[in-house]
């Protein structure tokens, strides 16, 4: 098979016709890749470096028992709405409760996971390591 080959004007080299064709699958790979890998290198440049933890499916288990054990305590169908701060590492959970004991509602309920609240007496809780889940009710 014969290699189709084009002369450049300006040398006189020959260039293969798909050379641009390549050059930019390549540099297109490199920014794809670099867009991609940036989420996972960010965190090594933070002045505090933790990496992301999320909850296990254990504890996700935990949470749920909790949550319907109290449901069926409170002879309630429902809790009411619920919201999920994200993951951390448990360095926020004083300063997290006094915000908490000043903004919310009477009858109130939070479930804590892996880091329980430093002062506040927890109503029931399910302790199992990292694992664990408090709840509480304000």
């Amino acid at each position: 098979m014969n290699e189709l080959t084009i002369s450049d004007s300006n040398s006189g080299k020959r260039v293969h016709p798909y050379r641009w064709g390549v050059i930019s699958g390549c540099g297109l790979t490199v920014a794809c890749l670099t867009y991609t890998l940036s989420a996972f290198i960010a965190p090594a440049f933070r002045r505090v470096c933790l990496p992301f933890v999320p909850a296990t499916p254990v504890q996700l288990d935990n949470i749920a028992k909790i949550l319907l054990t109290q449901r069926k305590s409170a002879c309630s169908s429902t809790l009411g709405p619920i919201v999920d701060l994200g993951s951390g590492d448990g360095r926020v959970m004083g300063e997290l409760e006094n915000k908490l004991r000043q903004e919310l509602k009477p009858n109130t309920f939070v479930v804590a996971g892996r880091f329980p609240l430093p002062s506040l007496p927890c109503a029931d809780s399910i302790e199992s390591g990292p694992d664990s889940v408090y709840f509480y009710r304000f």
